[in-house]
Order: structure tokens, then sequence, then C-alpha cells
């Protein structure tokens, strides 16, 4: 794939068959390759620090077709909570024509819109409700457009051992460095603390 997958016109000019035929032929692999590569160059900017390169690569990202390809695939097919409609009144099982011509419609323009409250039971006691905020169909498309744009940008500055709620990272991660850091014959700032702590857990 050479750039993105097709052009302006030849998204917009596709319609009826053709559009079923082509998203179920999309070639998935190269778009997530194409979007981590540009989530990449998003990284490397945020390492040297360069606000008007980076500013101009996240925007590059957030309108690049590829991402919201993505976008709308992880929102009616992978997302858990895609049955359940919002103030809109729209639910997210779309067909494969729909989703590309919603691709090709899903912009970052204006405000969320509201959201719309609903009970649900809980886990542990199915008696007891909680509430929960359904966002509307393009709510719900917006969010993973936005966070592969600003995940590059916050884990360049993060440290290497801050663990909570990372991608890629867990609790067996912060264990690992806290043990690392105790039984390491040099000397390392912060080992009595992590000593201390690795001695509570026991």
């Amino acid at each position: 794939m050479q750039g993105q997958v097709g052009s302006q016109g030849q998204r917009a000019n596709t319609q009826g068959l053709s559009l079923k035929v082509a998203w179920q032929g999309m070639p998935w692999k190269q778009v997530h390759r194409q979007v981590c590569r540009l989530q990449k160059r998003r990284s490397r900017a945020a390492q040297r620090s360069a606000g008007r390169t980076g500013h101009k690569r996240q925007q590059r990202l957030v309108k690049s077709w590829d991402a919201r390809l993505l976008a709308v695939r992880r929102m009616p097919q992978d997302h858990r909570g895609r049955h359940p409609a919002g103030i809109d009144g729209a639910k997210s099982l779309l067909t494969p024509p729909q989703r590309w011509r919603f691709a090709n419609a899903l912009r970052l323009d204006g405000k969320a819109n509201s959201l719309r409250r609903m009970w649900i039971p809980t886990r542990d006691s199915p008696p007891d409700k909680r509430p929960r905020g359904m966002p509307t169909q393009a709510d719900r498309a917006r969010q993973p457009l936005v966070r592969p744009a600003l995940a590059p940008a916050w884990e360049a500055k993060l440290s290497a051992h801050a663990d909570g709620l990372r991608p890629g990272h867990s609790c067996h991660d912060a264990i690992g460095a806290i043990l690392k850091m105790t039984t390491s014959a040099r000397p390392q700032p912060g080992r009595h603390k992590a000593a201390a702590v690795h001695r509570s857990w026991r």
C-alpha cells in the first residue's frame, strides 16, 4: 500500500456492492502498519520536544484515512458496548457500506454530545444497579480516533517505571522493577523505599 488506501474521490464515488467488497477486502495489516508509522513519527517529535512539528504530525494522524478506518472498525466490531444506543438513537451495528461512508465522513469538529444515562445491573449484586453513560455513534467513533494520536505524546514523556493505566504495562511490570531494584548489587536511588514496599508484600 502506497500511502493511504485510496484517494478522496475514489472513496466518495464507491457505492453499493463495491463498498461491501472494499470493506471486506481491506488490508487491515497494512492499515495498522500505516497508523503505527504515523504514531512513531509523532513519538519522535515529542521526544525532541518539537511542539510545532509534533502538533502537525498529530493533526495528520487524526485526519488520515487509515486512522479513520481503524476507528470505525473498532467502534462497531471490536467495542463490547456496541449494542445500546445514545441520545441519537443510532446503534453501532452497521453494514459494510455504512461503515465505509461513516469513515469517509468522520471528522473531529465541534463538541461532544450529551450522554444517555442508563442503569445497568452490577456484577457482584444483581439487584443493585449502577449508572452508565452511552455516547452517540459519532462520539463513540471519535474516541478510538483520538486515542492513537494522543498516546505517543504522553508515552514519550512518562517515566519508564510508571506502569499504571498504560497500554502494554501491568502490575507485574511494577513488581518486576521492584524486585530488580532490591536484588541489584549496585546501589540505586529509591532502593530503600522499594525494599520496604517489597517487605510489606510478604
